[in-house]
């Protein structure tokens, strides 16, 4: 396995775009980098977009924790695939000059990023020193102690959505 697993929403061009307001209208925070964030609970704010794309992350999660593993069936690989749960989730916006700086999500099982806008020109994700570049509409996860980090934006209108889930057995 590379440092992260990719899937493609298949209606990301519909979807998008209202992702893409929904999070323009709900920043509140600055993070270190200059980037503009929503609040770590967008899942949970019952935004009808929102949770469209939360129930098909929720739905990748198990197949993404069997390959993490490397399981030769699903009860093969020694923990409940169904034992991960979304904590947070936020939104990003990146404008020219803006970034993330270098981090990572330790004690959380696994992290996601959700590409809602790579204008032409955005800044590549930097995945355990590794530059990916993914366009809107795809997903990745990691594991969440990889340390990534976003380069200054030389351009306006890079959104993404980031969460991140913790393994949670005998819940």
């Amino acid at each position: 396995m590379s440092n992260f697993l990719s899937f493609d929403y298949p209606y990301s061009s519909t979807l998008n775009p209202r992702l893409y307001k929904i999070i323009k209208e709900n920043l509140i925070d600055t993070g270190k980098g200059g980037a503009h964030l929503t609040d770590y609970f967008l899942h949970k704010k019952n935004i009808k977009d929102v949770d469209v794309l939360m129930e098909w992350i929720k739905n990748l999660i198990p197949q993404v924790a069997y390959d993490i593993a490397k399981g030769d069936e699903y009860n093969g690989v020694g923990f409940d695939i169904n034992a991960f749960t979304i904590q947070e989730s936020w939104g990003i916006h990146y404008n020219e000059g803006e970034s993330v700086i270098k981090h990572n999500h330790f004690p959380y099982t696994l992290a996601f990023c959700y590409y809602v806008n790579t204008p032409k020109g955005s800044s590549p994700t930097i995945l355990g020193g590794k530059r990916i570049n993914p366009p809107a509409g795809q997903l990745i996860f990691f594991q969440g102690h990889i340390y990534h980090e976003v380069l200054k934006s030389k351009v306006d209108g890079r959104c993404v959505i980031a969460g991140l889930i913790l393994y949670e057995p005998n819940k």
